[in-house]
């Protein structure tokens, strides 16, 4: 065999992309060749046994790839092989390769350039380039770990079904590959970490989420000098704001006590869903008893001082000339601990207040519960107190020094507010 020639076109026939191999295709490359003695005739007809090696020089070296076939069929000194049948061929072609062939124990030559099909030419060398102009299309592409885009993007990138990532956290660094992250920063972007939500991260730090309760910050959303603080604070101009935390619209759970210092719970006078104008509000159960109740504010987030907005509600015959006085106060307790009186007033009867004393008609159209022979009235109230615990006792009485049957108090649209 040392005085065969080989002498042959070697041609890239079939090429099938590695990525295929999932789909059950082994990537294979065919090549043809014709073998001639040392006078230049053909080979005797006859099976062979060839061994081919793929080198990325052409001569010396080591190979980077080899397999042996022992029955190639040779004809009139013409051989056909489809190299990577036995040994898988796992040659990332990015460069020019060189291919040896073996017959006996003598490696023919001169080794053989691979060459190319004319329109892989489109490939050029290591830099695997697309230079010709128009669209690149394929059903699906798939990237296995990242997608990198060199310069300027734009000046948009058009998708005609959607684009998706894959979701879950970004991990430190964008180490999870989910989402879309920023070069550099792979860990600040949008990620989906379940189903239904959009969060938005900073250095893989969750800052806002929205799904189907709403938009969540986790930490302050400002605009035009207005902060939302995710403790619960409002402030404009960094200057916090009064803001509502709770109200009792109409009146609940309220306790009716004898006096301010007793924690005896008697019944409620009534809960009055109110009328034209006048809006649901409670009485005691007696005219001199307490309206107790305890507001939580354990929710509320951050603050220092409390603020009280009421309705409080004059009935029958309150008299100016008796000094019955309408009250409402903080405590620590129902038994009154550490009463803080935040609010009092001094009320005369509507009716025995000069031109409005005429006859019944203003009685009778002022009148809305309680005795029929007297008006009521209502009066708009606040009071503040600092803050002392995660919440307290909120009060409200009458100090009535005349007739206790002839007047009663009653009390609604409670909100209370923060800041």
């Amino acid at each position: 065999m040392r005085n065969l020639l080989l002498a042959a076109a070697f041609c890239c026939l079939a090429f099938v992309l590695p990525s295929h191999a999932q789909t059950g295709t082994r990537p294979t490359l065919s090549v043809q060749g014709i073998l001639k003695k040392a006078n230049g005739v053909a080979v005797d007809d006859g099976t062979y046994s060839m061994t081919f090696r793929l080198y990325t020089a052409e001569s010396g070296g080591t190979a980077i790839w080899s397999e042996n076939q022992s029955n190639i069929d040779v004809s009139s000194g013409i051989y056909s092989a489809t190299l990577g049948t036995i040994e898988p061929l796992n040659v990332a072609f990015t460069q020019l390769y060189y291919l040896g062939v073996t017959i006996g124990a003598t490696e023919m030559k001169p080794r053989v350039l691979l060459t190319s099909a004319p329109y892989a030419l489109s490939l050029i060398g290591q830099s695997n380039r697309f230079p010709s102009s128009g669209k690149v299309v394929a059903d699906t592409v798939r990237i296995a770990t990242n997608l990198e885009v060199d310069g300027t993007i734009g000046p948009r990138v058009a998708s005609t079904g959607g684009v998706l990532a894959r979701s879950g956290a970004p991990g430190a660094n964008g180490a999870n590959n989910n989402g879309y992250g920023f070069n550099g920063d792979g860990d600040t972007g949008l990620f989906s970490t379940s189903d239904g939500n959009a969060v938005l991260f900073s250095n893989n730090t969750e800052i806002a989420r929205a799904d189907a309760n709403g938009l969540v910050v986790q930490k302050v959303v400002t605009a035009n000098g207005v902060n939302i603080s995710n403790n619960n604070t409002l402030s404009y101009n960094g200057v916090s704001d009064w803001r509502l935390v709770a109200q009792d619209f109409p009146m609940s759970n309220w306790r009716s006590s004898p006096g301010w210092q007793s924690a005896t719970n008697t019944p409620i006078g009534a809960t009055n869903t109110g009328s034209a104008f006048v809006p649901p509000f409670v009485t005691p159960g007696n005219n001199d008893a307490v309206l107790k109740k305890f507001i939580d504010l354990s929710g509320a987030g951050n603050y220092n001082y409390i603020k009280v907005k009421f309705k409080y509600y004059f009935i029958d015959s309150w008299d100016f000339g008796d000094n019955d006085r309408a009250w409402a106060a903080f405590a620590t307790s129902e038994a009154g601990g550490k009463l803080f009186v935040g609010w009092q007033n001094l009320k005369n009867q509507l009716h025995n207040s000069g031109e409005l004393n005429p006859s019944n008609t203003l009685v009778n159209a002022a009148h809305f519960t309680g005795r029929s022979e007297w008006p009521e009235h209502t009066e708009d109230a606040e009071m503040t107190a600092a803050r002392n615990g995660n919440g307290f006792w909120l009060f409200f009485g009458a100090a009535l020094d005349g007739d206790k049957n002839d007047e009663s108090f009653g009390v609604g649209m409670v909100e209370i507010w923060v800041k």
